[in-house]
């Protein structure tokens, strides 16, 4: 299997940085767990102005 080098910075405020040999099922995995966690943020930011819409 090959492994490449993943640098992933989140930078609000020096916040998480990341650097490792990755395979790509587990750079897969970090990026699904990055695209759950913002469609859980959207739904969260979205809830309130739905219902104040109704």
């Amino acid at each position: 299997m090959k492994y490449n080098k993943t640098k992933m910075e989140l930078h609000p405020k020096e916040g998480m940085k990341l650097e490792m040999y990755a395979s790509p099922f587990i750079r897969a995995c970090i990026g699904i767990a990055i695209l759950l966690i913002s469609i859980g943020l959207l739904a969260l930011m979205v809830t309130p102005l739905v219902s104040t819409l109704k």
